[in-house]
Formats: structure tokens, C-alpha cells, sequence
């Protein structure tokens, strides 16, 4: 099996054991540079002199659900930018959800195990997308 020499950051977090929530907060950090290749990817050279510790530590925490930042916010501990969604899941009497007009559109995905065989999910999907083109009108 011929060796990988082109890494999108999925990959080259995988390749240096590290959640890619860490490998993109240590990018947006500065510990991981841009990438040497296009688009978007690294060479094989630009991540095995990677210190994967460091991209580790970069984020000292794991992600918190949208529950817990609200909470958080809420005690004043800070601000967020969070999407639409989590106005209605987290509602939270002691914090304000101000739309942003003028922010770009949040991609969002239908996602399923690859070894899901349940029989209502082709049904499920095409309802999924039946509604998203309903709401595109």
C-alpha cells in the first residue's frame, strides 16, 4: 500500500493521533502553518515535523455542547458565535440570541452511520431533502 503524501486536516490529525477539533484550534493558534499544498492540503514532510503533543495541548479542553456554553455564558464567563439551532435547543432565560444578518450560511448535514441498514432510512433521507427543498422556496 503506497504511502500518503498529501494530508486534508481530517488526515492529519488522524495521522498524529489528535482530535481535529485540537488540529484546527492549533491552526487557528499558529502551532500548525498554513498549508504547503493546495488547496487545503499538507504535504507528508509538513506533518511528520508536527509535534502532535503540542497540537494536544493547544486546546485544554474538549468541545462543550451547546448547552454547556450557554451555561457558561449565562454565569459571564463569556460571549459565543453559535448557529440558529441553538436558540431553540438551549434556550436560556438569562442570556440574549441576537441574529446575525449578515453572517455567512452554516453548512449543515444529514448524517447516518455508513452500515446502516434500517429500512426507513431512504424514506427518512429523501423526507430530509423533500423539506430542505420546501424551505429553498
Amino acid at each position: 500500500m503506497a504511502r500518503r503524501t498529501e494530508y486534508d486536516e481530517t488526515q492529519a490529525a488522524q495521522r498524529l493521533k489528535v482530535p481535529v477539533t485540537a488540529f484546527r484550534w492549533a491552526r487557528h493558534a499558529g502551532i500548525v502553518p498554513a498549508p504547503d499544498l493546495p488547496p487545503g492540503q499538507w504535504s507528508q514532510t509538513a506533518v511528520e515535523v508536527l509535534d502532535a503533543g503540542a497540537v494536544r495541548a493547544a486546546m485544554n479542553e474538549e468541545p462543550i455542547s451547546g448547552g454547556a456554553a450557554a451555561d457558561r455564558i449565562a454565569a459571564g464567563v463569556g460571549i459565543g458565535v453559535t448557529p440558529a439551532s441553538t436558540a431553540w435547543m438551549h434556550p436560556h432565560s438569562e442570556i440574549t440570541y441576537l441574529p446575525l444578518r449578515d453572517a455567512p450560511p452554516v453548512p449543515v448535514y444529514l448524517v447516518w452511520a455508513s452500515n446502516n441498514r434500517h429500512p426507513a432510512l431512504r424514506s427518512f433521507v429523501r423526507l430530509a431533502r423533500n423539506v430542505v427543498a420546501e424551505d429553498a422556496r
